[in-house]
C-alpha cells in the first residue's frame, strides 16, 4: 500500500502585490502539518493569466515555456522533501531547508540560472551581456567558483578580456555583468567578501553620437535607392519624431498604446512613462508601415518564444547597415546608428532654447530631485516643444 503523502503543493498569485506594470508575483505554496509557506518563483504575469484550479499560465506569449518552468520547480520541490524525508515538518521548515541547500552551488550553475531568469522575464539583451559574460569567464580559467571571487582575479579577468582585445565598451558590459552576479550572490550570503569593493571598471571617453540639424534634414530629404533603405530612413526619422524614443519601445508600441493621436506607454529600460504627441509627418510614416496589433507591422505575428535575442535586434542590425550607406552617400562622416537619433534630437532642442527639463520629460528620463516630483508641466508646453525640433527638420 502507498503511503499517502503528508504534504501538498499549489501554485498561486498575490493579486495585492500588483507592480506598477499591472504584473503579479507567482508564488509556489507548500502545505504541511496544517501550516503554509511560499516560495517567490521569480515570475510575474497580469492576474488574468492564471488559471488557479489548471494551476498553470493562460493568455501569455511564453505560456508554454514559462509552465514547464513551474512544473519543473515544483518538480525538484517534491523530489527534495521525499529524499529527504521532511514531509513531516513544518511548511516554513520545508521552505527553509529547500532554500538552503545550494549553498555550495557551482558558480556557473547559479549565473546561468539568472541567465535564464532574465529570459523568463523577456530581458534577453541582458541575459544575451550575461551570457558573453559566462563563456568569457570559462575561457579564461580564472574564476571558476565562488572562492575565486577576489579582487585580484577579477582584474586578471579584465587583463585576460583586454589581452584578447576585447574594447572597452564590451569589457565593461562584462564586468558590469559579473559585478552584478557578485551583489546577488552577497545578498544570497554565498559570498561573504564584496570583491568589487574599489575596483575600477573600464571606461572609455564618451564619444556624441549626435549629427547636426543640417545631416537630419539631408536624411529627411534623401530618396532611399531600396526598401531596406526605404525603410531604415523612415524608422530612424520616426525615432527622432517620437523625441528620440528606442526602436525596442517604437517596435513594441500598440495600437491600444494610442489615443487621441498620443502614445501613452512605459520604457521597457527604465519603465518611466513616455507621452508623445504624433505630429503629421510621424503620422505620415506610421500609415506607411501600419501594423494590426502593433502600430508599425516589422514584428508583427512574429514568434519571438524560442529566440535568446531581444525581437528588435535582427531589425536594427539591418536598420545601422541601411543607415551607413545612406550617412555615407550624403557624406555624413560619423558611424550614425539607431543610437544618433535619441542623442541628436535631445541636442538640436537643446540648441533650439528647450529646456532641459522639458527634454528630460521628452526622452522618458527618470526624475532627478524632490522638486521634480512636485512639478506637474503642461502638455501642451511639452507637445509644442516637440514639434518646434520637427518643424525645423520638416518645415
Amino acid at each position: 500500500m502507498v503511503a499517502k503523502k503528508s504534504f501538498c503543493i499549489h501554485l498561486k498569485i498575490r493579486k495585492e502585490k500588483k507592480n506598477k506594470f499591472g504584473q503579479v508575483p507567482v508564488l509556489l505554496y507548500v502545505y504541511s502539518k496544517k501550516s503554509s509557506a511560499f516560495i517567490n518563483t521569480g515570475i510575474k504575469i497580469k492576474s488574468h493569466q492564471f488559471d488557479i484550479h489548471e494551476q498553470k499560465i493562460i493568455k501569455h506569449q511564453n505560456a508554454n515555456e514559462l509552465n514547464f518552468l513551474l512544473n519543473e520547480k515544483k518538480a525538484e520541490i517534491i523530489k527534495y522533501i521525499i529524499l529527504n524525508e521532511i514531509d513531516t515538518l513544518p511548511a516554513k521548515e520545508i521552505i527553509k531547508q529547500f532554500e538552503t541547500k545550494d549553498i555550495n552551488i557551482n558558480l556557473f550553475d547559479f549565473i546561468q540560472q539568472i541567465i535564464s531568469d532574465k529570459r523568463i522575464n523577456n530581458k534577453r539583451s541582458t541575459a544575451s551581456s550575461y551570457e558573453c559574460m559566462l563563456n568569457q569567464l570559462k575561457k579564461s580559467n580564472l574564476i571558476t567558483n565562488f572562492n575565486d571571487l577576489t579582487k585580484k582575479n577579477i582584474q586578471l579577468f579584465d587583463n585576460y578580456l583586454h589581452q584578447k582585445g576585447i574594447n572597452e565598451t564590451s569589457r565593461s558590459i562584462y564586468l558590469r555583468s559579473l559585478r552584478a552576479v557578485c551583489n546577488k550572490a552577497v545578498n544570497e550570503d554565498l559570498l561573504i567578501i564584496y570583491p568589487f569593493k574599489g575596483f575600477k571598471l573600464p571606461t572609455k571617453n564618451n564619444v556624441k553620437r549626435n549629427i547636426s540639424i543640417q545631416d537630419i534634414k539631408n536624411i529627411y530629404t534623401y530618396q532611399p535607392e531600396n526598401q531596406k533603405q526605404d525603410i531604415a530612413k523612415n524608422i530612424f526619422l520616426l525615432s527622432f519624431f517620437f523625441a528620440g524614443m528606442n526602436f525596442k519601445d517604437i517596435l513594441n508600441i500598440k495600437k491600444t498604446d494610442v489615443y487621441q493621436n498620443r502614445i501613452d506607454k512605459n520604457r521597457a529600460k527604465t519603465g518611466t512613462e513616455i507621452s508623445i504627441l504624433i505630429h503629421p509627418v510621424a503620422k505620415t510614416i506610421i500609415e506607411k508601415y501600419a501594423g494590426n496589433l502593433f502600430l508599425l507591422e516589422f514584428i508583427e505575428g512574429k514568434n519571438f518564444e524560442n529566440r535568446k535575442s531581444e525581437p528588435h535586434s535582427d531589425f536594427i542590425k539591418v536598420v545601422n547597415k541601411q543607415l551607413k550607406i545612406i550617412c555615407s552617400k550624403l557624406e555624413i562622416n560619423k558611424p550614425v546608428s539607431t543610437y544618433y537619433a535619441r542623442h541628436s534630437f535631445a541636442t538640436i532642442a537643446a540648441n533650439l532654447g528647450v529646456k532641459h527639463e522639458i527634454i528630460s520629460i521628452l526622452l522618458g528620463h527618470k526624475l532627478n530631485s524632490i522638486t521634480d516630483y512636485y512639478i506637474e508641466y503642461n502638455k501642451d508646453v511639452i507637445d509644442d516643444s516637440l514639434f518646434l525640433v520637427i518643424d525645423k527638420i520638416c518645415g
